[in-house]
């Protein structure tokens, strides 16, 4: 089958993520293998399907003493660990002394993983260059993906490296292996991209462009055992769909084509959306019954003339409700739109009614009589004088 290395020229641009990735999302069985010679992150990051941690012993540093004797292909399934989601990994090497120590029998087990039965392979090699202990496998690789981040140190780099790497990864055979990048992102700013791939196709038109994914960590904590809710509708997992359909136009395809699904870690439990109601156009997995008094022919017998029609005469018969349902009021009139999501997390008090306002007029506004001046006698007063005297 494949083997696909996805390697990075310096620093931590994503690169066993990527690869984690495209293994989860690879249309065919697939193989995640850690190769990375400074030491593996997978059996760090992912659980096994039973919750427990991978063993670091049993992968690539297992496969040693059988590759001194020549390494059969089929017995590296049985070296393979299951981890969450159904993904087979090999697990690495616990650090550079080693990487090291296996020296000359990466090409055994980079033979023998690109021959390997029913199964493509995914392999995080880390970073990689010229001179490399593990650069026998990626000789041995159909396809070599560098990640790069849309900065200036990571596109000279990128640049620097795969361009020494050219001439290193030629075979006995005279063939090399297809090079090609992946541009790490943020979704907001797709300039950066676009300019990082203008860049490095500049500098070597051999290259393939891959595309790009999105940087979207929330989704990839998936990869480190974490529940992420419906991980199939990120913005991870979507970039990487297109990653992967471009990859795999690069590989051979065998006569015998397994089929296999997504090995995504399982998501958080998300209720399911209740069916809708009504009629379907002809085509709809999830069409309901036609309704009462309409007969629909069976589907090959029908064309999309008589199934308009049938659709036509349903809605024209359909009686109308007595009394349509009262409108829902609008935005400003008593709520809001966060108030009606929110309104079933509220707690319910009973208020005190307010009183009701009066409309009696309000009585005019006294004049200001200063201080020190009395008040004045009542109209009456003068009269009683007057009739004393």
């Amino acid at each position: 089958m494949a083997l696909i290395s996805v390697m990075s020229a310096k620093g931590s641009p994503g690169a066993t993520t990527s690869a984690m990735l495209f293994a989860a999302l690879w249309p065919r069985e697939s193989v995640l293998v850690d190769a990375d010679p400074m030491g593996g992150d997978v059996a760090l990051r992912l659980p096994s399907d039973e919750g427990t941690p991978l063993r670091t012993d049993r992968g690539v540093l297992s496969l040693m003493p059988l590759a001194r004797r020549g390494l059969a292909a089929d017995v590296v399934l049985e070296h393979t660990q299951i981890a969450q989601g159904g993904q087979r990994v090999l697990t690495g090497l616990g650090g550079p002394e080693q990487a090291q120590a296996v020296g000359s029998l990466w090409d055994e087990i980079g033979r023998a993983l690109g021959e390997l039965p029913g199964a493509d392979v995914i392999a995080d090699v880390g970073q990689a260059y010229s001179r490399s202990t593990h650069l026998p496998l990626l000789k041995r690789s159909h396809t070599v993906i560098c990640v790069v981040r849309p900065q200036v140190t990571g596109i000279v780099h990128a640049r620097e490296r795969l361009g020494a790497l050219r001439q290193a990864l030629i075979g006995p055979d005279g063939q090399s292996p297809a090079v090609g990048f992946v541009v790490v992102h943020d979704v907001q700013d797709q300039r950066e991209t676009d300019s990082t791939a203008r860049a490095l196709l500049h500098a070597h038109d051999w290259l393939v462009d891959f595309g790009s994914l999105a940087e979207d960590p929330p989704a990839a904590r998936m990869f480190d055992g974490l529940p992420v809710r419906r991980p199939e509708r990120t913005m991870l997992v979507r970039s990487g769909r297109e990653v992967v359909a471009r990859v795999h136009s690069t590989v051979p395809s065998p006569h015998i084509y397994p089929a296999a699904t997504d090995h995504l870690p399982p998501s958080a439990d998300v209720p399911a959306k209740p069916a809708r109601k009504g009629l379907r156009r002809r085509g709809k997995a999830d069409s309901g019954p036609a309704p009462e008094g309409v007969t629909v022919p069976p589907f090959e017998s029908q064309s999309d003339a008589a199934v308009d029609a049938a659709i036509e005469a349903a809605m024209t018969a359909a009686p109308e409700p007595s009394q349509p349902p009262p409108p829902a009021p609008a935005v400003g009139q008593g709520e809001t739109r966060q108030s009606r999501r929110t309104a079933s997390r509220l707690p319910t008090v009973q208020a005190n009614p307010a009183p009701e306002p009066t409309h009696e007029p309000a009585p005019p506004p006294e004049s200001a009589t200063p201080a020190d001046q009395p008040p004045a006698p009542p109209s009456g007063s003068r009269r009683l004088r007057k009739s004393s005297s």
